[in-house]
C-alpha cells in the first residue's frame, strides 16, 4: 500500500515564505499518488456503477453537456445550442475529448467525472498527510462518504473538479512547488471562474505576511521589492489563463461574464436589500458547511480534538491558517454573489475543511474514541445519502437526484407514445431533455413549449399545449407530517425568503392541474418526488 504521509516534508516556518523554485518532484511521491488515484478510482467506480447509464440531471442537461456537445460536434468554445453563461470550458473540453476517444456515451461522461472525484480524494489524502498518517487515511474516507461529494461524483458539473484542483494547489503550496501550484490553481480557475477566490485570497494572505516581516525585520531581505514580488507572483500568474478566457468570451459575446440575465440573477446587489439578504445567506452558508447532511457530528468531533490539542506546546501549522482563510473567504464571497444558494458552490471549502477536521479526529485522546467517532460519522453520512429531512432541499445534495432522473426517464417514455407534433408544455430542464436525444431521455426530439417554472407567474402566461409534463422541482416535506413546533419557524423563514429572495411557494399537483385546466393521464411517485403527464381539457 502506498505511503499516505509525507515524512520528508521540511519543517514549516510560522510565517509563510515565498514558494521555493528549487523544490523538486520526488518520483516515489508521484508513484504513490498514482497508486492512490487508481485505488480511489476503483472504489469510486464500484460504488457509482449504478449511475453510469443514467440520463443527465438538471444543470448537466441544461448547460454543461450541451456546451460539451457544441465543442464535440462543431468546435464552438462558446455554446450556441444553450444560453452561454461564461463558465470556463475545461471540463466541457475534457468531456468532448473523452467522447472523441471512447464514443459519445453517458457512461464515458460518468467515468470521466469519477476521475475528478478520485483526483479530489487523492489530493485530500496528500494534504491530510501533512498533519499525519492517520489524517491521510481519515480525510479521504470522510470526504468520499460526505453526501454532497458522493452524490456529485458522477455528475458533469464544475464544482467538484474545481475542488480537486484547489486541494492539490493548497497541498503543493505547502510543499513549496511553485510551478505545480501555479498549474493547479490555473486549472481550477479555468474549470470554474469562482476558483479565482483561491489565488486572490492567498495573495492577500501572503502580502499581509510580507508586511509583518517588514515591520518586525524578521528577514534580511524582507523590505526588498523582489521579496514582495516573489510572494505575489505565483497567485498573479495563476489567474492569467482565466483572464485570457474572459477576453476571448468578451470578444465573442460582448460580455465579460455570462449574459444580462445571468448577471442579474447572480449579482443581486440591490442596496436596500443587501444587508438583510446577505445575513440570511450567511446563515444558510454556515448551515450548509457546518451542519447540513450530517456534517455537524464531524464538526463537533474534529473541533473537540483540536480543542484538546490547543493547550499543548506545539508550533502552529501554516496549513491550518491557509484552510481557515480560504474557507472563510469562500463563505463570504458566496454569500455576496450567486442567485441560487446551492451547497455545491462551497464544495472546495468543504473538502479543505474536512481535512482540518480529520486532523482534529486524529488528536482525540484514545484510539477507541477515534474509531467510534469515525464509525458514527461514516454511518451518519451514509444515512444522509438517502435521508429526506423535514425541510426543502435540492435533489443534487444527495442521491435523490437519481430518483429524479429515473422519474423523468419514465415520463419521457410515455410522452414518446404521443405524436411528436403535439406541443408538450414543461419547464426547464425537462424542456431541454425532451428536445435533445443526446441527453438520454428521448430517441427523437419532441415538440416542446417551455415555461420558466411552475409558479403562478409562469402559468399565467403559459402558451397553448396538448399535454403537459409536470414534476416536483425540489423536495418538499409533507406539512401534515411535520412537528407542530416547526411550523412557526417554517412560516417565518418563508416570509423572509419571499421578501428578500422573491420566493414563491411551489404549487401542488392539484393546483397545477386546476390552473392549466388539464387532467392527469399518468402519474408516478418515488422518494418524496412526483411527476405527472396531463392532457389539456378541450
Amino acid at each position: 500500500m502506498p505511503s499516505l504521509s509525507n515524512p520528508d516534508i521540511p519543517k514549516i516556518e510560522t510565517d509563510l515564505q515565498p514558494l521555493s523554485l528549487s523544490a523538486g518532484w520526488r518520483w516515489a511521491e508521484l508513484q504513490n499518488s498514482i497508486l492512490l488515484f487508481a485505488g480511489f478510482y476503483a472504489l469510486g467506480f464500484m460504488t457509482h456503477v449504478w449511475a453510469l447509464h443514467l440520463s443527465y440531471y438538471w444543470d448537466e442537461a441544461g448547460y454543461f453537456v450541451p456546451a460539451a456537445l457544441d465543442i464535440f460536434h462543431h468546435g464552438w468554445w462558446v455554446p450556441r445550442t444553450t444560453l452561454a453563461n461564461g463558465h470556463p470550458p475545461l471540463v466541457m473540453a475534457v468531456l468532448a475529448l473523452a467522447w472523441r476517444l471512447a464514443g459519445l456515451h453517458r457512461w464515458v461522461t460518468r467515468a470521466v467525472m469519477l476521475g475528478f472525484y478520485s483526483l479530489l480524494l487523492t489530493g485530500v489524502a496528500r494534504l491530510g498527510g501533512i498533519y499525519g498518517r492517520t489524517t491521510a487515511m481519515l480525510a479521504p474516507l470522510l470526504a468520499g462518504l460526505a453526501p454532497l461529494i458522493f452524490a456529485q461524483a458522477p455528475l458533469a458539473l464544475l464544482d467538484l473538479p474545481a475542488a480537486a484542483f484547489i486541494v492539490w494547489a493548497v497541498y503543493l503550496r505547502q510543499r513549496r512547488r511553485i510551478f505545480a501550484y501555479i498549474a493547479c490553481t490555473a486549472l481550477a480557475c479555468i474549470t470554474k471562474e469562482t476558483a479565482a477566490i483561491v489565488p486572490a485570497a492567498l495573495a492577500v494572505h501572503d502580502m499581509v505576511a510580507w508586511l509583518r516581516r517588514v515591520r518586525t525585520g524578521s528577514s534580511p531581505d524582507a523590505q526588498t521589492s523582489s521579496s514582495f514580488w516573489a510572494a505575489c507572483r505565483p497567485h498573479i500568474l495563476a489567474i492569467v489563463p482565466l483572464l485570457a478566457w474572459l477576453g476571448y468570451y468578451h470578444a465573442r459575446t460582448g460580455y465579460w461574464m455570462g449574459n444580462p440575465e445571468f448577471l442579474a440573477y447572480n449579482l443581486p446587489l440591490a442596496p436596500l436589500a443587501l444587508l438583510p439578504r446577505f445575513s440570511l445567506v450567511v446563515v444558510q452558508r454556515l448551515w450548509q458547511l457546518f451542519v447540513y447532511n450530517g456534517a455537524w457530528l464531524l464538526v463537533l468531533s474534529g473541533w473537540w480534538g483540536w480543542r484538546r490539542h490547543s493547550g499543548r506546546n506545539s508550533a502552529p501549522v501554516p496549513l491550518s491558517r491557509d484552510i481557515a482563510w480560504l474557507v472563510a473567504t469562500y463563505l463570504l464571497v458566496h454569500s455576496l454573489i450567486g442567485g441560487a444558494i446551492l451547497a455545491r458552490y462551497l464544495l472546495p471549502a468543504q473538502a479543505l475543511l474536512y481535512v482540518w477536521l480529520a486532523a482534529g479526529l486524529e488528536k482525540l485522546p484514545r484510539r477507541l474514541w477515534q474509531g467510534l467517532a469515525v464509525f458514527a460519522i461514516s454511518a451518519l453520512f451514509i444515512l444522509h445519502w438517502f435521508w429526506r429531512p423535514p425541510y426543502p432541499f435540492p435533489y443534487e445534495d444527495n442521491l435523490s437526484w437519481a430518483s429524479f432522473v429515473r422519474l423523468q426517464q419514465r415520463a419521457a417514455r410515455h410522452l414518446a407514445e404521443f405524436s411528436h407534433d403535439q406541443p408538450i408544455l414543461t419547464a426547464w430542464p425537462a424542456s431541454q431533455a425532451l428536445s435533445e436525444p443526446a441527453l438520454g431521455y428521448v430517441r427523437r426530439p419532441l415538440r416542446v413549449v417551455q415555461i420558466n417554472n411552475f409558479n403562478q407567474r409562469s402559468l399565467r402566461n403559459a402558451p397553448a399545449f396538448a399535454v403537459a409534463l409536470l414534476y416536483s422541482r425540489q423536495y418538499q416535506p409533507d406539512e401534515d407530517s411535520l412537528p407542530k413546533w416547526l411550523l412557526p419557524a417554517r412560516a417565518l423563514w418563508r416570509g423572509w425568503l419571499r421578501r428578500y429572495f422573491h420566493y414563491q411557494p411551489p404549487l401542488s399537483l392539484p393546483q397545477l392541474l386546476s390552473r392549466l385546466h388539464s387532467h392527469p393521464i399518468w402519474q408516478a411517485h418515488a422518494d418524496g418526488q412526483w411527476i405527472a403527464i396531463a392532457r389539456a381539457q378541450p
